[in-house]
């Protein structure tokens, strides 16, 4: 398998039934949100007060099931929600690289390609309301073919926040 697509959660499951299906030699890997990928490791400390608070010990890790693979010369298509690309996100990722659901993408994306993967990222079209759309609801609005047609219309190797904010 060369090409694989991270997407949220049961989301994964539409992709893998309508899309992948087509697509040959490629897997599907579902995530727990936008934070699902990645964790730092954390110890307790207790204060002089006598409460304890969860301090982080270490960078950015991939979790175990992500880190298991060898990413080494393959595409990755990460595939979050349409409501990921908000101005909000947008403003919070420039406070912060590692701040929001942006920043979230944005460690991901990261970890992913220091293990050596190309990693594209899919910015699925919201609607016209500023409702948000996930992959599944993008299958079922426009079929397999032009979410095939989407996903390689739509990638990107970086969001541009400048963008998102001006036209906004």
């Amino acid at each position: 398998v060369n090409r694989w697509e991270v997407v949220d959660g049961w989301q994964a499951l539409s992709l893998a039934q309508h899309v992948c299906a087509a697509w040959d030699d490629s897997c599907v890997i579902g995530l727990q949100g936008v934070n699902g990928g990645w964790y730092r490791m954390s110890e307790s400390v207790a204060l002089p007060d006598g409460t304890k608070e969860k301090r982080k010990i270490s960078d950015t890790l991939l979790i175990p099931d992500l880190g298991a693979w060898e990413w080494r010369h393959r595409t990755v298509h990460i595939l979050f929600d349409s409501d990921v690309a908000s101005k909000t996100n947008a403003e919070t990722f420039l406070k912060s690289k590692r701040s929001g659901a942006w920043g979230a993408e944005y460690t991901l994306v990261d970890l992913l390609r220091e293990k050596g993967a190309d990693v594209r990222i899919v910015e699925i079209p919201g609607l016209l309301t500023g409702g948000k759309v996930g992959i599944d609801d993008y299958i079922q609005a426009h079929g397999t073919h032009k979410t095939l047609e989407m996903m390689f219309d739509c990638c990107t190797s970086a969001r541009d926040p400048e963008k998102v904010i001006q036209n906004s």
